[in-house]
């Protein structure tokens, strides 16, 4: 009984910052529709999209720090 149970819940995913950074420049370069991204790497749309938001916000700040 309890196996069935515990077969049930799924496990939170943890991406390093690597595969984070990789993913989100492949959806900055636009080369393939989010989907098809989202499809390759086994990752939500929506995952995706936070995540290259965070590149983009990232980016802007180390831009204002050189400036």
């Amino acid at each position: 009984m309890y196996d069935t149970i515990y077969k049930e819940i799924k496990v939170r995913r943890k991406f390093d910052e690597e595969f984070k950074a990789k993913v989100a420049v492949e959806a900055l370069n636009e080369e393939k529709p989010l989907q098809e991204i989202a499809e390759e790497y086994a990752v939500h749309p929506n995952q995706i999209r936070a995540w290259k938001k965070q590149l983009l916000q990232l980016l802007v700040c180390s831009m204002t720090v050189f400036t």
